[in-house]
């Protein structure tokens, strides 16, 4: 949650900066996209510049777009790696509610199986629209990058994928607990 605040936040602060362009913010803003703009593309090597003729406005919005990603990207991992501490606590306590729903334990293995595998393909799909969910033709490309909800979009998306990931993680943790036949094994990564 506080992740997804921030990130809201770094985004607020660009959009704030676009709307008043002789502002402070907006000065340090633009310092920081022009400094780090080399770093975020070798970064983001695998985000496709849509193929047209880029006129200023719309590379300054593919500049925007892709340092919101990265940010949005890199404080989702830090909110992560932060979490590993709570990840037995929150694999116990998935456990014990579904044991105290009566559950046999190949039960509520298969269904912490389920809900793993649900949440891998939901954090694919969110993954895969924030990073490739833009439009390729040239009548779309410049409203989509002046939008201020296509600078909004990003940081919910990646939010919400950071939450399925945790819970992805959890379910994980709990399956292997369980010691499921047929769920397969997972290699030990330190999220154990």
């Amino acid at each position: 949650m506080i992740q997804m605040a921030v990130n809201i936040f770094c985004a607020v602060l660009i959009i704030f900066s676009k709307e008043r362009p002789d502002t402070f913010i907006a000065t340090a803003v633009h310092w920081w996209i022009d400094r780090s703009a080399d770093a975020i593309r070798i970064l983001l090597f695998f985000e496709p510049w849509p193929a047209t003729e880029e006129t200023e406005k719309i590379v300054e919005g593919m500049q925007i777009y892709r340092h919101v990603l990265a940010v949005s990207l890199l404080i989702a991992l830090c909110s992560i790696m932060a979490s590993r501490p709570y990840f037995p606590d929150w694999s116990a306590i998935l456990s014990a509610k579904l044991k105290a729903a009566g559950y046999s334990n190949a039960k509520y293995a298969e269904l912490a199986l389920t809900g793993y595998r649900r949440m891998v393909i939901t954090v694919a799909a969110i993954t895969f629209l924030a990073l490739f969910g833009h439009p390729y033709d040239k009548a779309s490309i410049e409203n989509f990058y002046s939008s201020e909800l296509t600078i909004l979009r990003l940081p919910l998306l990646i939010g919400i994928a950071s939450a399925f990931v945790l819970l992805a993680i959890t379910f994980r943790r709990v399956v292997k607990n369980c010691r499921l036949p047929g769920s397969g094994s997972f290699p030990d990564d330190g999220f154990n």
